[in-house]
């Protein structure tokens, strides 16, 4: 298979895809204000939770949102999409190299002075 038939390929992957974004996601158990809570209880504190967290880095800052349970499904999956994509542009990538260096042995050597 030559490079610009792979390179369509993974350009159609990445296309097909059903959404993507960076990230990994927590658990989270939290202690409230409150003196007379259950998280309080002095031989048996229980926790409020589990609050789940999605922590990434875009743009050279890092964020962190609050996940709605009922959402983590689907954001795990968008989540492995990322990772997919990483690994995808970087196959690209070095395919564009590998061609750029074809394109450019076919020229013939460059003559220095």
């Amino acid at each position: 298979m030559n490079v610009d038939t792979k390179i369509t390929q993974i350009k159609n992957r990445i296309n097909r895809m059903e959404g993507f974004r960076p990230g990994s996601v927590s658990q989270q158990y939290n202690v409230c204000g409150k003196r007379e809570c259950r998280c309080k209880d002095k031989k048996n504190p229980q926790k409020h939770g589990p609050y789940y967290i999605l922590s990434f880095r875009f743009g050279g800052k890092n964020h962190t949102e609050y996940v709605n349970p009922q959402y983590l499904r689907t954001l795990e999956a968008r989540l492995a999409n990322y990772a997919t994509v990483q690994a995808l542009i970087r196959k690209w990538v070095g395919l564009e190299i590998e061609k750029s260096k074809r394109e450019m042995a076919n020229l013939g050597s460059v003559k220095r002075r």
